[in-house]
């Protein structure tokens, strides 16, 4: 979801329900698996989303969809939305990706409603690349190579936005690169198989919740956008040790809470850490719990409250975004399959490379999901 927009704050109603439920604030630049694992969960959910899809609608209480530039929320429009729904009551504010290049955001919304998740003081840690890769060299774990300024030589090299998320923050770097640009730090590119992690922090403990495959789906210049992910990916005991070793640590020594998740190359049977999401990861639309609800213990985490017994369903998963191949006007005449989701109103109007919708697909193992999810995509093509 990496197109920066810039829309008027709208507030999006569905039909009155009975206040009998608390109420909880999602913003993140797409929401709609958060919104899902909430309701689930037994919330009444105030959704503040770039997109505000009709799915998002359909299972919120309200839906304000707000200007989104550079993969950051305007910090005005969020603000003015949170006076506005105060007269709710929300017990807190939960937040996904939109907030990591300005962490010190998280502390402007703190003084309307109570965050709930990681600090801004955990966030600009994990998001600080000098920090982090510092920490990673304290407990010797492998990162492609890494500098905080321009390398002499840009072929092999990525420039990265620091606080960037979605994948295109991430570019080649290229004899036009601008040297004005800040907050950058340029990485090695490192080929292998993209994989991460979702942890939950609760408790002074670490539950891993599953490691799953991650994907790009380039689009013109964007070569690194998130294309999307399946769950259940089979792995060595090694890599899953080293794995959760790692987001162990780095839970203590980086304050996290709840959910988060943990991106990583994996290569020549050669683990090299990215980075770690101290926030909401989308990939909680991969892992179904038959016992508990990932939102709950994400809430009950962040309140340092008891986290009810998580049972996750061995099912693997798969979503992939599918990005507009020109620009097109929704219309009523879209006979949208049952296996999509995040689907646009009638009359909304997609740019070129924006997402159109999310194509999901679930399977007995890993590598079927990914197929039939991929094969599914195609169709739209």
């Amino acid at each position: 979801m990496c197109q920066s927009i810039l829309i008027t704050m709208m507030p999006i109603v569905m039909h009155a329900r009975m206040q009998s439920k608390p109420t909880i604030i999602i913003a993140a630049i797409s929401s709609r698996p958060y919104v899902k694992a909430a309701t689930e969960a037994g919330f009444e959910v105030i959704a503040i989303d770039m997109f505000a899809d009709i799915d998002t609608q359909k299972l919120a209480k309200k839906v304000y969809q707000v200007a989104v530039f550079e993969n950051q929320f305007d910090l005005e429009a969020l603000l003015q939305v949170l006076e506005e729904v105060s007269a709710y009551q929300p017990v807190g504010f939960c937040y996904g990706s939109g907030f990591e290049r300005h962490p010190e955001h998280l502390r402007k919304i703190e003084a309307l409603v109570h965050v709930l998740g990681n600090s801004a003081e955990s966030v600009q840690y994990c998001k600080n690349p000098q920090s982090f890769f510092k920490f990673c060299d304290d407990l010797s774990m492998t990162y492609p190579e890494t500098s905080h300024t321009k390398p002499a030589h840009h072929e092999g090299w990525l420039t990265k936005q620091i606080g960037g998320c979605g994948g295109c923050h991430v570019s080649p770097l290229g004899v036009f690169f601008d040297e004005e640009a800040k907050g950058v730090y340029f990485q090695r590119h490192q080929s292998g198989i993209a994989i991460s992690c979702l942890f939950l922090v609760c408790e002074d403990q670490v539950k891993v919740i599953g490691y799953h495959e991650q994907w790009s789906n380039p689009q013109d210049t964007l070569s690194y956008q998130y294309g999307g992910a399946v769950s259940h990916i089979a792995l060595a005991d090694w890599v899953k040790s080293d794995l959760e070793s790692f987001v162990k640590e780095a839970a203590k020594k980086m304050g996290l809470v709840g959910l988060n998740s943990c991106d990583a190359i994996l290569a020549d049977d050669k683990l090299y850490i990215l980075e770690i999401n101290p926030r909401l990861s989308a990939s909680v639309d991969l892992y179904t719990p038959v016992v508990g609800n990932l939102f709950a213990a994400h809430v009950a985490a962040s309140k340092k409250e008891t986290v009810g017994d998580l049972v996750i369903s061995t099912t693997a998963k798969a979503h992939h975004v599918h990005y507009a191949q020109h620009e097109m006007l929704i219309t009523e005449s879209f006979n949208w399959p049952h296996w999509v989701c995040d689907i646009p109103e009638v009359g909304q109007r997609i740019e070129k490379n924006r997402p159109l919708c999310t194509v999901i697909a679930q399977a007995e193992t890993a590598t079927q999901a990914k197929q039939l999810v991929q094969n599914r995509a195609r169709l739209f093509n």
